[in-house]
Protein backbone atom coordinates (compact mmCIF):
# COMPACT_ATOMS: atom_id res chain seq x y z
CA UNK A 1 0.00 0.00 0.00
CA UNK A 2 1.17 3.45 -0.86
CA UNK A 3 0.60 6.13 1.76
CA UNK A 4 -1.51 9.07 0.73
CA UNK A 5 0.34 12.18 -0.34
CA UNK A 6 -0.51 15.43 1.40
CA UNK A 7 -2.69 17.94 -0.32
CA UNK A 8 -0.79 20.45 -2.51
CA UNK A 9 -2.09 23.40 -0.43
CA UNK A 10 -0.64 21.82 2.70
CA UNK A 11 2.77 21.39 1.04
CA UNK A 12 2.81 24.98 -0.16
CA UNK A 13 1.76 26.21 3.32
CA UNK A 14 4.51 24.22 5.04
CA UNK A 15 7.12 25.45 2.56
CA UNK A 16 5.94 29.05 3.01
CA UNK A 17 6.24 28.80 6.83
CA UNK A 18 9.69 27.24 6.51
CA UNK A 19 10.76 30.08 4.21
CA UNK A 20 9.47 32.71 6.70
CA UNK A 21 11.38 31.04 9.55
CA UNK A 22 14.61 30.97 7.51
CA UNK A 23 14.24 34.68 6.65
CA UNK A 24 13.58 35.58 10.30
CA UNK A 25 16.64 33.60 11.39
CA UNK A 26 18.80 35.32 8.75
CA UNK A 27 17.54 38.76 9.83
CA UNK A 28 18.34 38.01 13.48
CA UNK A 29 21.80 36.72 12.54
CA UNK A 30 22.46 39.85 10.46
CA UNK A 31 21.50 42.16 13.34
CA UNK A 32 23.73 40.19 15.72
CA UNK A 33 26.70 40.44 13.34
CA UNK A 34 26.13 44.18 12.87
CA UNK A 35 26.18 44.64 16.66
CA UNK A 36 29.47 42.74 16.91
CA UNK A 37 30.93 44.78 14.06
CA UNK A 38 30.02 48.09 15.75
CA UNK A 39 31.53 46.98 19.09
CA UNK A 40 34.76 45.83 17.43
CA UNK A 41 35.09 49.17 15.59
CA UNK A 42 34.60 51.09 18.86
CA UNK A 43 37.27 49.03 20.61
CA UNK A 44 39.65 49.43 17.67
CA UNK A 45 39.07 53.19 17.59
CA UNK A 46 39.94 53.47 21.29
CA UNK A 47 43.13 51.44 20.86
CA UNK A 48 44.47 53.29 17.84
CA UNK A 49 43.25 56.79 18.70
CA UNK A 50 44.26 57.69 22.25
CA UNK A 51 42.44 60.67 23.81
CA UNK A 52 43.88 64.08 23.03
CA UNK A 53 45.85 65.77 25.79
CA UNK A 54 43.92 68.15 28.02
CA UNK A 55 44.12 71.86 27.28
CA UNK A 56 46.61 73.89 29.33
CA UNK A 57 45.31 74.81 32.78
CA UNK A 58 43.04 71.78 33.04
CA UNK A 59 43.33 69.52 36.02
CA UNK A 60 44.62 66.00 35.52
CA UNK A 61 42.90 63.32 37.58
CA UNK A 62 44.73 60.21 38.77
CA UNK A 63 43.21 57.20 40.46
CA UNK A 64 44.77 56.36 43.82
CA UNK A 65 42.85 53.78 45.79
CA UNK A 66 39.18 54.70 46.13
CA UNK A 67 39.57 58.45 45.67
CA UNK A 68 41.04 60.64 43.00
CA UNK A 69 43.50 63.37 43.84
CA UNK A 70 44.24 66.47 41.75
CA UNK A 71 47.62 66.83 40.08
CA UNK A 72 48.66 70.38 39.30
CA UNK A 73 50.40 70.85 35.93
CA UNK A 74 52.99 73.62 36.36
CA UNK A 75 52.72 76.80 38.39
CA UNK A 76 49.23 78.08 39.15
CA UNK A 77 48.17 81.70 38.73
CA UNK A 78 45.22 81.57 41.07
CA UNK A 79 44.12 84.60 43.08
CA UNK A 80 44.55 84.42 46.83
CA UNK A 81 41.40 83.59 48.81
CA UNK A 82 39.47 86.35 50.55
CA UNK A 83 40.18 85.67 54.22
CA UNK A 84 37.24 87.53 55.79
CA UNK A 85 34.51 85.36 54.17
CA UNK A 86 32.99 83.10 56.83
CA UNK A 87 31.71 79.92 55.16
CA UNK A 88 29.74 78.38 58.05
CA UNK A 89 26.76 80.20 59.50
CA UNK A 90 23.67 78.99 61.34
CA UNK A 91 21.28 81.20 59.39
CA UNK A 92 22.34 79.92 55.94
CA UNK A 93 21.46 76.77 54.02
CA UNK A 94 23.92 74.53 52.19
CA UNK A 95 23.51 76.42 48.90
CA UNK A 96 24.37 79.72 50.61
CA UNK A 97 27.44 78.11 52.14
CA UNK A 98 28.57 76.77 48.75
CA UNK A 99 28.07 80.28 47.33
CA UNK A 100 30.28 81.63 50.15
CA UNK A 101 32.99 79.10 49.21
CA UNK A 102 32.83 80.37 45.61
CA UNK A 103 33.11 83.97 46.81
CA UNK A 104 35.93 83.19 49.23
CA UNK A 105 38.09 81.54 46.56
CA UNK A 106 36.98 83.86 43.72
CA UNK A 107 35.53 81.00 41.71
CA UNK A 108 33.45 81.46 38.58
CA UNK A 109 31.23 78.58 39.65
CA UNK A 110 31.13 75.80 42.18
CA UNK A 111 29.01 72.64 42.40
CA UNK A 112 28.97 69.74 44.80
CA UNK A 113 27.67 66.39 43.56
CA UNK A 114 27.58 62.70 44.41
CA UNK A 115 29.72 60.33 42.35
CA UNK A 116 26.59 59.08 40.57
CA UNK A 117 25.66 62.56 39.32
CA UNK A 118 23.15 63.82 41.90
CA UNK A 119 23.55 67.54 42.55
CA UNK A 120 23.85 68.49 46.23
CA UNK A 121 24.39 72.25 45.87
CA UNK A 122 25.58 74.67 43.21
CA UNK A 123 26.16 78.32 42.47
CA UNK A 124 25.23 77.75 38.82
CA UNK A 125 21.85 77.26 37.16
CA UNK A 126 23.41 74.49 35.05
CA UNK A 127 24.61 72.64 38.14
CA UNK A 128 22.49 69.57 37.36
CA UNK A 129 24.13 69.16 33.97
CA UNK A 130 27.60 69.71 35.42
CA UNK A 131 26.92 67.16 38.18
CA UNK A 132 25.88 64.50 35.69
CA UNK A 133 28.62 65.19 33.14
CA UNK A 134 31.57 65.71 35.45
CA UNK A 135 30.75 62.96 37.94
CA UNK A 136 30.85 60.54 35.03
CA UNK A 137 34.11 62.08 33.81
CA UNK A 138 35.60 61.89 37.30
CA UNK A 139 34.55 58.26 37.87
CA UNK A 140 36.18 57.27 34.56
CA UNK A 141 39.38 58.96 35.74
CA UNK A 142 39.31 61.34 32.78
CA UNK A 143 40.12 65.02 32.56
CA UNK A 144 37.38 67.61 32.18
CA UNK A 145 37.06 68.50 28.49
CA UNK A 146 36.86 72.24 29.23
CA UNK A 147 39.71 74.41 30.42
CA UNK A 148 39.05 76.22 33.68
CA UNK A 149 37.27 73.24 35.24
CA UNK A 150 38.83 71.29 38.10
CA UNK A 151 37.41 68.22 39.80
CA UNK A 152 38.13 67.46 43.44
CA UNK A 153 37.22 64.12 45.03
CA UNK A 154 35.95 64.16 48.61
CA UNK A 155 34.95 61.18 50.74
CA UNK A 156 32.26 61.91 53.35
CA UNK A 157 30.72 59.28 55.63
CA UNK A 158 31.51 56.49 53.17
CA UNK A 159 30.21 58.34 50.10
CA UNK A 160 32.32 59.66 47.25
CA UNK A 161 31.49 63.26 46.39
CA UNK A 162 32.85 65.51 43.68
CA UNK A 163 33.49 69.24 43.83
CA UNK A 164 33.27 70.87 40.40
CA UNK A 165 35.34 74.03 40.46
CA UNK A 166 35.13 76.62 37.68
CA UNK A 167 37.91 79.19 37.89
CA UNK A 168 39.89 81.43 35.54
CA UNK A 169 43.14 79.66 36.52
CA UNK A 170 43.92 76.31 38.04
CA UNK A 171 43.86 76.51 41.87
CA UNK A 172 47.20 75.95 43.61
CA UNK A 173 47.55 72.81 45.76
CA UNK A 174 47.26 74.77 49.04
CA UNK A 175 44.09 76.45 47.76
CA UNK A 176 42.63 73.06 46.74
CA UNK A 177 43.44 71.83 50.24
CA UNK A 178 41.64 74.84 51.77
CA UNK A 179 38.63 74.34 49.47
CA UNK A 180 38.53 70.66 50.48
CA UNK A 181 38.66 71.60 54.18
CA UNK A 182 35.82 74.15 53.79
CA UNK A 183 33.69 71.62 51.89
CA UNK A 184 34.30 68.98 54.56
CA UNK A 185 33.25 71.49 57.23
CA UNK A 186 30.04 72.26 55.31
CA UNK A 187 29.30 68.55 54.87
CA UNK A 188 29.90 67.89 58.58
CA UNK A 189 27.54 70.79 59.37
CA UNK A 190 24.71 69.72 57.05
CA UNK A 191 24.94 65.99 56.35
Amino acid sequence: MIPELPDMQQVVGILFLAWILVLAWLAALTLFLIEIHVKVRRIAAKQFHPPAPAPAGTEVVERRGSRAEPVVPGPARFLEPIQDVEVLSEDHDITDMVTRVARKYRLLGFSLATSDGLLIASTDKGGDDDAARYSHTFCLGERPPESGVSLLGIRHKGSDLIAIIRSPAHPAPDVLHSIRRDIENILDWWL
